[in-house]
């Protein structure tokens, strides 16, 4: 209004004023900064800005003096923000998960020797099952992990050395071993396939005979 239509600038400020527009401290700092930038006639704009901080205790300096500082700690926040950002990017979670793992600590103690030799996939498989059986037995994840590393124990002196290794109860058949000694409470979606890994022939033939019955 001041650069396309001055004689009406008075007439705007007084509108704005009656409608009460709330002054929080971004408007009024951007408002300010703009109308300094143009021509002396917007100074009676400058007045009515000042007489509303006015009566809220403020002055133009403090508000300007304030909202700089907010912005410059906007401004660090966001930087430290995008530098943590950068930091969890280059981080090499699976160190870290396995550096906080109570699970891993414990099965590092393979009387074997063989888990700490072992990839982070397979450890990772075996911490897996360590939570799932867990997850379905009273026992915590960490007393799943130590059952694994008594049974292992126990087995030191036996003639097949597979069963002093952890991941013999694990994977494979010595998961079972493991899930008895927990007291795990098998869940009704896994006892079908556990079926057709203690006898694939049978599954596959009584199948094929369901299918065929079915069919007829």
């Amino acid at each position: 209004m001041a650069e396309n239509n001055p004689s009406r600038l008075i007439i705007v400020v007084g509108e704005m004023a009656q409608s009460q527009p709330t002054l929080n401290q971004a408007f009024a700092t951007e408002f300010l900064r703009r109308i300094q930038e143009k021509s002396p006639s917007v100074k009676l704009a400058v007045g009515w800005i000042e007489e509303r901080l006015a009566e809220d205790g403020l002055t133009v300096g403090q508000l300007v003096q304030s909202e700089s500082h907010y912005q410059a700690a906007t401004q660090a926040s966001v930087g430290n923000s995008i530098c943590s950002l950068r930091f969890l990017d280059t981080l090499d979670w699976q160190e870290f998960v396995e550096s906080q793992s109570v699970v891993e600590k414990t099965l590092l103690n393979d009387p074997a020797k063989i888990y700490p030799l072992m990839d982070f996939a397979t450890r990772d498989t075996y911490r897996h099952t360590v939570e799932r059986i867990a997850r379905f037995s009273k026992k915590t994840e960490l007393e799943v992990a130590q059952l694994v590393l008594g049974l292992a124990r126990k087995n030191a002196d036996h003639p097949d050395a597979r069963l002093a290794h952890v991941g013999f109860f694990l994977s494979g058949k010595g998961v079972t071993i493991l899930e008895h000694a927990a007291g795990m409470t098998i869940p009704l979606r896994s006892i079908l396939p556990r079926i057709a890994r203690t006898f694939p022939l049978a599954f596959y033939l009584g199948g094929i005979l369901a299918v065929t019955l079915v069919v007829a």
